[in-house]
């Protein structure tokens, strides 16, 4: 199976607070500044349908079983 994704949201639960603060300067439109980007890998299984079609893509949900962050 081939997939192709650009977008995901990440539920956070435990250390949101600090993800708030780092954020809490980024300009509300156009893409992040470099500087405020996080790497991150998410590591889960795809696990159902989250949303209907909408012509161009659809979301499934993600049960996640480690996040790393790169800071």
């Amino acid at each position: 199976m081939k997939i192709n994704s650009t977008f995901a949201i990440l539920d956070v639960k435990k250390g949101r607070t600090s993800l708030v603060k780092h954020f809490a300067g980024r300009p509300k439109l156009g893409p992040c500044p470099p500087e405020l980007r996080i790497p991150v890998v998410i590591t889960g299984f795809i696990d159902g349908i989250h949303s209907r079609d909408d012509g161009i893509s659809r979301e499934f949900s993600v049960e996640v079983t480690e996040v790393k962050a790169g800071w």
